[in-house]
């Protein structure tokens, strides 16, 4: 789940569901798994981001990530390219293509409420 900010900062909780028990969340305790700032430029209809990823075993990685924004068959893209600048994986990139959806709320709340009895 991310939490996005006017200013461009932005947050992403990583979350984990635990098996349903009476009265208890369904999600374990939930983890800042990456945090950065983008700034998007509307002429170019591209955004940049740096961030910083932290990996299920601790480690984190920083970088930034480079968004070109356009349509295909009427559906939004997403070119991305990622580029690791300190860490374990300094040096590594990434360049991959993205269709973003929204999520239903109706999905969003179930997470986020605990199992009905």
């Amino acid at each position: 789940m991310t939490f996005q900010f006017q200013d461009g900062y932005y947050f992403m909780l990583s979350m984990n569901k635990n098996a349903p028990e009476p009265a208890e969340p369904r999600l374990s305790v939930a983890t800042v798994h990456e945090f950065g700032r983008c700034t998007f430029d509307r002429k170019s209809q591209s955004e940049h981001c740096d961030v910083a990823v932290t990996d299920d075993a601790g480690a984190t990685n920083k970088g930034f990530i480079d968004i070109r924004y356009s349509t295909e068959n009427t559906a939004l893209k997403m070119s991305i390219k990622a580029t690791i600048t300190g860490g374990p994986n300094s040096g590594k990139t990434e360049s991959f293509e993205r269709f973003p959806v929204k999520c239903p709320d109706n999905i969003v709340h179930e997470l986020m409420t605990p199992t009905k009895q």
